[in-house]
């Protein structure tokens, strides 16, 4: 009676008073406890019962697996991580269903109980057999596992599950429609799940629908707690419309509700509509919480993304945005939150990504207790905003105050060495200790990263090699990658940049081919690069091949990679397709106009380049500095000399455009090829950098087409100087010295080229 009643202690004094305990009134305590969900109390009257050699019956056994079930139960609603306590609960169930088993006391109530058991404390295996073997489970017995599916992220056996219940008639309960609707939120993120071209996304939203329709015929649709799940589940499959209609229809709105539409509209990337959302739940005087402020600073982080552009209007939106952040925290700080861990890490974030970096400091700084994702929020946002040095004695803090890094941990702070940059002073730098090079920095990140075994996450491991590459070291770039233990595109998308970078064509398209072999997705870099490759060694083949890979991944809607495959194409000389690409393209940008040009050029096809830029402006478009430089080049190649000065003269009057050093082979070119020494030497003069060997053997091609044999000799000297064992230089001007007769000198240009084991 008193255990029924929740009065646990006069139930303890009554039990207690007996002079002899029975296996009925042990049963009757231990139930009490169960009741009260004291499981620990439970265990130990068992215990106790065991020690006084008191011989249990079928139903002890039913209210001392329901006692270890409490448990279990405890650890999951508070979210702790008591792995011991759960494991504890576990053995001991296990041990009672043997000895229940043994003693035949297996009996239909105990099987449900079990798989509650077993579900709750996450041994699937163990609870999808007990639910086989059991005649007619009760439908907890089914929710308990759907949720133990629902815990572990398996969105497919949730569903199966649920769909197996249908086929032996056993009707959902309100329960049962939540996990189902659960289990679909969860298989809208499963990328891996592909059935016959439907997306898992575009499966979840079916099923989703399905079982909207079902709560609807069940006249639960109105319900707060289904319809939550509901706005979880559209909100993932990127369905707005159908979300706020369910929204619309619910009996009424509490906060979980009201949070799930301000996290939809968050993740969708609605910034305005999630922070008009937050202000309509400040109207109506809605208690907010933890969750309501991270998942609208989120909100906010849509409109900081767009603000990533350089222009005014991007400039101005930043602005705006770190204005609404600084209300949100304001508001936090009226309601208690700042201090909130998870609160404080979003604000540190997104402070970060404005480039408020005072702000983002502030907040961390008052933190009384931070965590791991506190300190590498703040040590990427170092990172980002090239204050490498920073980053990397927050690191150095973080491990004094004894707080073991994690994955993003290393990541963050590799990023934070790539930083400061092989260039870096460390003089300039007193906080920063005299022997901490940037490569010396990372090797030892690197280290570490070896002994905690993160070399084996994807993510660190390109990291890490994106490191080595930005400090110069391409070999051991090259000799990390080839250790890997396995093949992640991650990593090989990073040893692709870095060769293209560096010019190594080949490789990049060598690595290219065994991507293809592991059969590795292609992302959005693996065909970017991988095109630049082709560019270079003009590799048509390759080039066909990433187009076709290009309209499978449904990458052709991006901008930027139709423009460099307009441009990979023109470097292959196949203008038939960069003409069809582009002609396809609607709208094209001035990058894909710049590429078109620049294609005609890379051919000498200097009509049709310039006629492409006389229609640029047609376009709605103004030609840019490369744009013009292109259509110069094409001048320049084919030999259209008097044609390119006039472009020239006619960009700097009317756009005031001057292109430095990546002009300078092209003008002289130009102005080499019209005779025009007097405009060579006004550019020589005036070129910051006179270490480029083409901008003199350009201009000794120009000599030779003049006979200008003094202006010839200067080119050779620095070329000489440069490159003294370039074969080309000394038969040009072996040439030179034979046009006008010049034989002694001519010799002796051939006599240098075959002193040097060249030949014409």
């Amino acid at each position: 009676m008193y255990g029924k009643c929740g009065k646990t202690l006069e139930a303890e004094k009554v039990f207690y008073a007996l002079s002899q305990h029975d296996v009925i009134s042990w049963t009757a305590m231990i139930s009490t406890y169960v009741e009260a969900g004291l499981g620990e109390e439970g265990l130990l009257a068992f215990r106790q019962m065991q020690e006084e050699s008191c011989r249990p019956n079928k139903t002890t056994f039913v209210v001392f697996v329901q006692a270890c079930c409490c448990l279990a139960e405890r650890v999951n609603a508070l979210g702790m991580e008591d792995d011991i306590t759960k494991d504890m609960a576990l053995e001991i169930g296990r041990a009672c269903h043997i000895d229940a088993y043994r003693m035949s006391y297996m009996s239909n109530l105990l099987s449900n109980i079990l798989v509650n058991l077993y579900s709750k404390c996450d041994a699937i295996l163990e609870a999808e057999i007990v639910l086989g073997t059991t005649h007619q489970p009760h439908i907890v017995s089914w929710n308990a596992l759907l949720s133990a599916y629902i815990r572990q992220g398996d969105s497919k056996k949730a569903l199966l599950l649920f769909m197996k219940m249908q086929t032996q008639g056993v009707v959902p309960e309100l329960h049962t429609l939540v996990f189902a609707l659960q289990a679909c939120t969860i298989l809208a993120e499963d990328e891996s799940t592909i059935v016959i071209n439907h997306s898992s996304s575009e499966i979840a939203f079916e099923i989703g629908t399905s079982l909207h329709q079902d709560t609807r015929r069940r006249g639960c649709d109105s319900d707060v707690y289904v319809g939550t799940s509901l706005l979880s589940m559209y909100g993932k499959v990127g369905r707005v419309s159908e979300a706020e209609s369910v929204f619309r229809e619910l009996s009424y709105h509490d906060l979980a509700s009201c949070n799930a539409m301000l996290t939809l509209y968050a993740e969708q990337g609605l910034g305005n509509r999630a922070l008009q959302f937050y202000r309509q739940m400040c109207k109506e005087g809605m208690s907010l919480n933890q969750l309501t402020f991270v998942t609208s600073l989120q909100g906010c982080n849509s409109l900081c993304e767009k603000a990533d552009d350089g222009d005014l209007k991007w400039m101005s939106m930043r602005h705006f945005s770190l204005e609404i952040v600084q209300a949100l925290h304001s508001d936090a700080q009226r309601k208690g939150y700042a201090s909130d861990v998870l609160v404080s890490n979003t604000l540190i974030s997104l402070y970060g990504n404005l480039g408020a970096l005072r702000e983002a400091e502030g907040v961390f700084y008052a933190l009384s207790q931070r965590t791991v994702v506190s300190w590498t929020a703040m040590i990427s946002i170092y990172a980002e905003n090239n204050q490498g040095h920073k980053g990397l004695l927050l690191f150095r803090l973080m491990q004094e105050e004894k707080f073991v890094p994690n994955q993003l941990t290393f990541v963050a702070s590799l990023q934070a060495c790539s930083a400061l940059g092989p260039e870096f002073d460390i003089t300039t730098e007193d906080t920063v200790p005299q022997n901490c090079i940037p490569l010396e920095i990372g090797r030892a990140l690197h280290a570490d990263c070896c002994k905690a075994g993160y070399m084996l996450d994807p993510l660190v491991s390109a990291t890490v090699l994106s490191m080595y590459g930005n400090c110069g070291e391409l070999w051991e770039v090259e000799s990390i990658f080839t250790s890997l233990p396995y093949f992640h595109v991650d990593p090989c998308n990073v040893a692709l940049t870095l060769y293209v970078s560096k010019g190594e064509d080949e490789q990049a398209l060598l690595l290219y081919r065994l991507m293809q072999q592991e059969q590795l997705p292609f992302s959005y870099t693996t065909l970017v690069c991988t095109l630049q490759a082709c560019s270079g060694i003009s590799n048509l083949e390759i080039c066909y091949e990433v187009h076709f890979h290009i309209i499978a991944t449904e990458f052709d809607w991006i901008p930027s990679v139709n423009v460099t495959l307009i441009h990979a194409y023109g470097s292959c000389a196949s203008m038939i397709d960069a003409y069809i690409l582009f002609h396809e393209t609607s709208e094209p940008e001035v990058s894909a106009w710049t590429s078109y040009i620049g294609g005609y050029a890379n051919c000498g096809k200097a009509i049709e380049a310039l006629h492409v830029l006389e229609n640029i402006p047609l376009a709605g478009y103004s030609p840019n500095a490369i744009t013009w430089m292109l259509a110069l080049l094409a001048c320049s190649r084919a030999g259209l000399a008097a044609a390119g000065i006039e472009y020239f003269v006619f960009m700097r009057q009317e756009h005031g455009f001057w292109l430095e050093a990546k002009l300078n082979t092209i003008l002289i070119d130009l102005f080499g090829r019209a005779g025009d020494f007097k405009s060579v030497d006004n550019l020589l003069l005036n070129m910051a950098i006179q270490e480029d060997p083409t901008v003199w053997s350009c201009l000794l091609s120009a000599c030779r087409l003049h006979g200008h044999i003094k202006q010839a000799e200067h080119a050779f000297d620095h070329i000489l100087k440069l490159q003294p064992k370039t074969t080309a230089s000394y038969v040009l001007m072996s040439n030179i010295y034979a046009d006008p007769g010049m034989l002694h000198s001519a010799e002796v240009a051939q006599l240098g080229s075959v002193c040097f084991g060249f030949s014409e």
